[in-house]
């Protein structure tokens, strides 16, 4: 973590903190594989997240991540009161050159039967660095990673705009 002291808190003393906690309520016929938890939009219904990490827990399954195979599955399926599901976003893959990829979620369209009651509520905690942070691998590459020329030093800020533009086009 000694890595990302520069890019986390303590914030100063007057800076806003960009992490994120939202609780939601989705009705089961809102969903329709369209529910969003925050990240950016992929095709076919799926999410990457953008920040660091992002803490998922829910009393309802219903959530699909995509293994590195390509293939859909449940997440949440088994999960109890203080479960959290643990997503890695898109600057904690840039910050570790790739090592740690960002994951791919989304809604699940059919959730097994008797599992849900009519909707589900989620509590999402985002992990974000600091807007003036920049993301730079260099201490992967210091530990002996080789790191590809895509994973140049950015700053959060220019980092985060770029998202935004791939994801409008």
């Amino acid at each position: 973590m000694l890595a990302f002291s520069g890019q986390l808190y303590p914030l100063p003393a007057n800076e806003a903190s960009s992490s994120v906690l939202v609780a939601t309520f989705s009705s089961t016929h809102s969903l329709n594989g369209k529910g969003s938890t925050g990240g950016e939009k992929l095709s076919g219904n799926g999410e990457v997240e953008k920040g660091l990490l992002t803490l998922i827990s829910s009393y309802a399954p219903g959530l699909q991540v995509c293994d590195p195979n390509g293939r859909w599955y449940l997440a949440d399926s088994g999960f109890v009161p203080g479960d959290l599901l643990l997503l890695t976003g898109k600057a904690l893959s840039h910050a570790t050159a790739g090592l740690r990829p960002a994951a791919s979620h989304r809604f699940a369209l059919d959730i097994p039967p008797g599992t849900s009651s009519g909707g589900r509520t989620s509590l999402v905690f985002r992990l974000m660095p600091q807007c003036n942070a920049i993301l730079d691998c260099s201490l992967i590459a210091a530990a002996g990673h080789v790191i590809p020329q895509s994973y140049v030093p950015i700053s959060v800020t220019q980092f985060m705009d770029d998202i935004i533009v791939l994801v409008m086009c």
